[in-house]
């Protein structure tokens, strides 16, 4: 997941912070910034750590992911199938679940693994013959894809994010009260593994680069307009990249009209920690801090994996 923050500054100050991740609450070291989680979501026990070290957000004892092939049970026509293979995401990510069925038709898919289960219908509202499913580990709900409907039937209560391991995922053909392996006419599995923090890296930009979106970004870097540094002059814009996995879910369970918005509601439940802090500031003298605000920042990130997710709450 690719993240990208521009902080606009009053008079001759024009700060921009590019975080380029892949999926929860991120930690980071560095030698001019940190960000680490302190926190987790509701109904999830919190956890501490220090800015100066890489954290586990949530460890778990559940087993190390399968990885055995999906199967299908017995062939019906025009019955539901999962397109691809396994699904693999991090802990706190977003994995993307394709079904095909019949142009039109509704589907039934349930999802289960240790202490949890979830049932959902799902329906080809654009009578293309797919949909997906997207689930959010991070907060274990779910949303359909641009153009079909989901409604969450049932879930059970648990801890988030959902924990390190397999999850059996099954799919059965009309509008059902529930799918197990006797009506399923396919299944696949979804494995959470573990989320990483890789690294933080830092740049300057000239402040006439053009940031304002992901392909903008990319295009500033392959121009040479990304400088590796560890100082930033004044007018000049300071980069921060990065690297880590599982915050695209936090980020999409979020309140907020777009992905900034999400994100420093993020910031605000102590889940997660963004600090940039001067270094050697001199003897007696103390360090400097940049603060960052939702109305003074703008964050890009990428739509296909920073997006809003359903509650998962029956139907009245």
């Amino acid at each position: 997941m690719s993240l990208a923050l521009h902080l606009r500054r009053s008079a001759s100050c024009l700060v921009a912070i590019l975080l380029v991740t892949a999926g929860v609450p991120a930690a980071a070291v560095g030698t001019t910034a940190a960000a680490s989680p302190t926190g987790t979501p509701t109904g999830a026990s919190p956890t501490g750590a220090s800015p100066t070290a890489v954290p586990s957000v949530e460890s778990s004892s559940a087993a190390t992911p399968s990885t055995a092939s999906p199967s299908t049970a017995s062939p019906v026509s025009h019955a539901p199938s999962f397109e691809g293979g396994i699904e693999h995401v991090a802990r706190g990510g977003v994995a993307a679940i394709p079904v095909s069925m019949a142009e039109g038709a509704n589907a039934t898919i349930s999802v289960s693994g240790d202490d949890y289960s979830a049932t959902l219908a799902v329906r080809d509202r654009d009578g293309d013959g797919s949909a997906t499913v997207r689930l959010n580990t991070y907060d274990a709900t779910y949303r359909a894809g641009d153009g079909d409907d989901l409604t969450v039937r049932s879930a059970s209560d648990g801890p988030t994010p959902l924990a390190v391991g397999t999850y059996e995922v099954l799919a059965c053909a009309g509008d059902a009260s529930a799918c197990d392996g006797e009506s399923a006419t396919a299944e696949t599995q979804v494995t959470v593994g573990e989320r990483s923090t890789d690294a933080l890296r830092t740049y300057v930009a000239p402040p006439s680069a053009n940031l304002s979106s992901l392909r903008a970004i990319d295009a500033a870097r392959s121009s040479g307009d990304f400088t590796r540094t560890r100082t930033v002059v004044t007018n000049g814009t300071l980069v921060l990249e990065l690297r880590a996995s599982g915050l695209d879910g936090a980020i999409a369970a979020r309140n907020g009209s777009n992905v900034t918005a999400r994100f420093f509601d993020f910031l605000a439940t102590d889940a997660a920690r963004l600090r940039v802090e001067q270094l050697n500031p001199g003897a007696e003298i103390r360090a400097a801090v940049m603060h960052f605000a939702p109305d003074s920042t703008r964050v890009v990130a990428d739509p296909e994996t920073v997006a809003t997710t359903s509650s998962p709450t029956p139907p009245t």
